[in-house]
């Protein structure tokens, strides 16, 4: 049968099991991996039908479970034109409660700092050293991984997490500036990793997202401070 005559649908779930198991009944092969404009899809078949699961619905699944929570806006009326989403351990902070003031106002600038990417902020980018971009691809910059930059107030935060469609942000967990130390040192080489580990334990069978340029990352309101590939 050629791919013409498959009836494409779109999935709600995903009923596969661990490769080499057995499916859930009624469904005859394992996911079948296809590469969409660099995106990787998975497709399953069944009884005649090619049924398209999007990283979109792994990602509700996730919220589902509750390993992934959508970082809403403090603002309540702030139109959301990007989304990210957050690892609990990452999301609890922003919402308190809070050890004391100090700490209040450090991760009230936090979420103010992720608000303004899903408000539509004008976005700044950089893979080099701009100190005042928003965000940074970091090396390597094929593994697809960036950081968000909460500078102020002191202490200064990183946010890791990667795309996982067009405005569409999963951040995995952030760190302390200061300890994360000079580029290029093991702290950093740590964090980048634990992104990845992170991230494979959310999606196991998707990479994020690969663009070839900012506006396939961030589709509008975003100035590139230099390529990012």
């Amino acid at each position: 049968m050629g791919d013409g005559e498959w009836d494409v649908k779109l999935a709600a779930v995903a009923p596969w099991r661990e490769a080499g198991e057995p499916l859930e009944t009624g469904w005859l092969q394992r996911p079948t991996v296809r590469y969409v404009h660099g995106q990787r899809i998975i497709f399953l078949e069944s009884a005649g039908h090619l049924t398209y699961m999007s990283i979109g619905i792994e990602i509700s699944n996730r919220v589902a479970e509750n390993r992934l929570i959508l970082v809403r806006a403090k603002i309540e009326s702030t139109i959301s034109h990007r989304t990210i989403y957050a690892a609990p351990l990452l999301h609890r902070p922003l919402w308190g409660p809070w050890n004391d003031q100090e700490e209040e106002q450090r991760m009230g600038r936090l979420h103010a700092d992720l608000d303004f990417f899903s408000s539509g902020g004008l976005i700044t980018v950089t893979t080099g050293s701009h100190k005042y971009a928003y965000m940074k691809k970091l090396d390597n910059l094929d593994e697809e991984v960036w950081e968000i930059r909460s500078r102020d107030p002191k202490l200064s935060l990183r946010v890791f997490g990667r795309f996982a469609e067009t405005d569409t942000f999963v951040a995995t967990h952030a760190c302390d500036r200061a300890y994360l130390g000079a580029p290029k040192s093991k702290e950093w080489r740590d964090e980048f990793e634990r992104c990845k580990v992170e991230w494979r334990k959310l999606f196991p069978s998707y990479n994020p997202l690969k663009g070839n340029n900012v506006y396939d990352y961030i589709s509008a309101d975003v100035v590139d401070l230099g390529s990012i590939r």
